[in-house]
């Protein structure tokens, strides 16, 4: 009895022993696995060297690891932490994107497109595009260009409804995108420009085929930034601009597509029909347009179905959205509009230089791709 009870207790403590030396093992296997397991560290550094034959050689340095030291502290103990699905995923991904930027065979393109992805969010647009929306219509681009009647067919309901829907447009964009503006009517003019003014610059024949005098100079469309002081600007000119005489869609398209760079979005908005020769003119303009390099959003007041399917053949062409107002919908809106302001400030509009307009061209190129030097050979990338 007693040689069996002494049995028994040994088989117990050997049990016990037993237990405790795996749970001894598995401790220092799991702290094993910690400290040497296959932990990638985010700490590379992608040098960018880009040059073109506009814009001097700059270098673009993008450093993967987050700046909060805290998230950084994190990264680097993935193993003894826990995070959500969504959190897991977009680690997953930025280690994907580190292995890509490792692989001997990519291609400098897709690096320069691949940095500003991880840089600037993952979709690539970087913070310069703009979103708005005018008269019911929404778009979203880095540069962004309003074409406004300012003909004398404009009723005083017509010009209110326009007048808040555009200085509302211009308002939402702020200064992540790049803005401009023409009026036109027969002759165009920038906003700061006095309309009847420049109608002693233009010849017409007729209410809708005008052309700028011989020795005249035509009107420059430039960009700006909707920034505060500029919106105060553009309240006065948007308010205060008379009516002119005439109706010629040409001439406004023809100057804001010749912008440098082209806009990415137009809002085009008219109540006057016009000739055939301007409405061909305009067509012949959009056709030559590449495919999805600008989308043009159409909008008629008051024109009759007939009279405004150029306007819907425009939009469709570029992928844009057309939108018909009837006389009764403007009179509707009109009603329901806020009190039009009637003090301004004396602000002037101060338009970008060709440096600046350059430069957040240059940013968008980085961060966008759309113009990266198709030439492997001058561009350069290594990583540190």
């Amino acid at each position: 009895m007693k040689i069996q009870k002494q049995l028994h207790r040994a088989h117990s403590t050997s049990v016990l022993l037993s237990l405790f030396l795996n749970g001894m093992l598995l401790v220092a296997l799991l702290f094993f696995l910690t400290m040497t397991g296959d932990e990638r560290e985010l700490n590379y550094q992608v040098k960018v060297i880009e040059a073109t034959e506009q814009l001097p050689i700059e270098e673009l340095k993008v450093d993967i690891i987050p700046d909060d030291p805290v998230k950084a502290k994190e990264f680097s103990q993935l193993s003894n932490m826990e995070f959500s699905s969504d959190y897991a995923g977009d680690i997953s991904s930025a280690l994907d994107q580190v292995d890509q930027v490792l692989s001997p065979n990519v291609s400098p393109v897709s690096l320069a497109h691949l940095v500003s992805s991880v840089s600037m969010g993952g979709d690539g647009k970087g913070p310069s595009v703009g979103a708005t929306s005018f008269m019911g219509q929404k778009a979203s681009g880095s540069r962004i260009a309003f074409i406004i009647d300012y003909s004398k067919s404009m009723k005083p309901d017509q010009l209110g409804v326009m007048k808040h829907e555009l200085y509302s447009a211009i308002s939402k964009i702020g200064d992540s995108a790049m803005v401009s503006v023409l009026f036109f009517s027969g002759p165009v003019w920038r906003p700061e420009q006095d309309g009847e003014l420049q109608k002693q610059e233009w010849q017409n024949e007729g209410f809708h085929h005008y052309w700028v005098k011989e020795g005249r100079k035509a009107p420059e469309p430039k960009y700006f930034v909707a920034n505060s002081t500029n919106l105060e600007a553009m309240k006065r000119y948007i308010y205060e601009t008379p009516t002119t005489a005439g109706t010629d869609w040409y001439n406004p398209f023809s100057y804001s597509l010749a912008l440098n760079p082209r806009p990415n979005v137009i809002f085009f908005m008219t109540d006057g029909s016009t000739s055939k020769t301007s409405i061909d003119r305009t067509m012949a303009l959009v056709k030559e347009l590449p495919p999805g390099s600008v989308q043009i959003n159409t909008v008629a007041l008051g024109l009759s179905e007939k009279q405004a399917l150029p306007l819907q053949e425009i939009a469709e062409i570029t992928g844009g959205s057309f939108k018909l107002f009837r006389s009764s919908e403007i009179r509707e809106a009109y009603r329901a509009l806020p009190a039009a302001p009637e003090k301004f400030s004396k602000r002037s509009l101060r338009y970008l230089s060709a440096a600046e307009v350059m430069q957040r061209s240059a940013d968008e190129m980085r961060t966008s791709g759309e113009a990266l030097p198709k030439d492997d050979s001058i561009v350069e990338f290594e990583v540190l």
